[in-house]
């Protein structure tokens, strides 16, 4: 990810994430709720009033909004407003607009759609709101009466003969239904978290492609292995510690070259484990495996048991080494070229 940032030159999709987190964040700090209005002791508090004042006609609707905020652990029931209790008007529709919890309590609102069909003066009598308290006790809060006024559209002090050739405009056709802006909030929302999982998936996979490609190539075993060897050619040995350290390296040189060279876990594994492994196998012929057994066994003397040898032997050792890396690494394979006869055996 850090290499993905530091480029000079960055993918076009940066500013679009930027942008989009933004965005977010700023939809985020939009939709943070008011805190409760509850006063302390309060147990619960409800509003009912109307959606707008007005003026309201015959068939129009008549929109109410009743917002009860409540303490944790209050029960309470929703009055319907229809029939008598919605003071005769008809109720068409009840709308649960939102639910809002808190730590202290929540908040509800819903939205009544009444309508009238005749010109009068009604009144949505006061009704009882009951609740039940944490500690069980069965109490009511009373919501106030909502006195709405029906207008006729024809005009007035007109006698029945002038309102029949009252030129009254076309019939409109019928509504839709009223949109569902949250719906489209949580639509764009969903749209917004797709588009920003479908371009992490797209990073995470172009830097795993890169990876992978980048490490699909790696050096020939032989030439990891000669470049340690002529590193250990340059080594100046004194001591028996010197020893000990030129015959670590060259042990480990020649387990690492096997590793590389067969996919055996050479580094892993004991020098018994190493040398049955290499004598059972078809990877040497008989006299490299009685060779590079007489090598490891010398170099577990000279690692364990003291064993000082001669610089003479060290330096036959690394040769020895060299040869056997020399005379087993993995020939480039050639490409056919075209128009050189290929020989064939009859």
């Amino acid at each position: 990810m850090a290499r993905f940032f530091s480029n000079k030159k960055k993918p076009f999709y940066v500013p679009f994430l930027i942008f989009t987190v933004i965005i977010l964040a700023m939809a985020a700090g939009c939709n943070h709720s008011k805190p409760l209005a509850l006063k302390p002791g309060e147990n619960i508090r409800a509003l009912l009033h109307l959606e707008y004042t007005g003026p309201f006609y015959i068939g129009t609707s008549i929109p109410l909004i009743l917002t009860v905020e409540s303490r944790k652990g209050v029960s309470y029931e929703i009055p319907q407003y229809d029939g008598k209790a919605a003071g005769s008007l008809e109720l068409k529709i009840k709308q649960p607009l939102n639910h809002e919890t808190f730590s202290e309590g929540s908040r509800q609102s819903i939205r009544y759609v009444l309508s009238g069909w005749h010109v009068d003066q009604f009144t949505i009598p006061a009704t009882n709101l009951a609740y039940e308290t944490p500690s069980h006790q069965h109490c009511t809060i009373k919501l106030p009466s909502i006195k709405i006024k029906l207008a006729s559209v024809l005009p007035k002090g007109k006698s029945e003969e002038e309102l029949l050739s009252f030129n009254s405009k076309e019939i409109k056709p019928p509504l839709g239904l009223e949109p569902h802006y949250s719906m489209v909030k949580w639509f764009l929302f969903g749209a917004l978290f797709l588009i920003i999982i479908g371009l992490l998936l797209h990073i995470y996979q172009r830097s795993h492609t890169e990876k992978t490609a980048s490490e699909s190539y790696q050096e020939p075993a032989h030439v990891i292995a000669f470049r340690r060897l002529a590193n250990l050619k340059m080594m100046e040995i004194s001591g028996s510690a010197g020893f000990k350290v030129f015959y670590s390296e060259l042990s480990e040189c020649i387990r690492e070259y096997m590793k590389n060279r067969y996919s055996i876990r050479a580094l892993e594994m004991t020098t018994e484990e190493f040398l049955m492994h290499l004598t059972t196998g078809i990877y040497l012929n008989p006299e490299q495996q009685s060779w590079l057994k007489s090598f490891m066994q010398q170099s577990d003397l000279v690692k364990f048991a003291n064993h000082s040898p001669s610089l003479a032997e060290a330096e036959r050792a690394l040769q020895q080494i060299e040869q056997l890396v020399d005379s087993t690494k993995e020939l480039p394979v050639q490409p056919d070229i075209p128009g050189n006869p290929v020989p064939t055996t009859l």
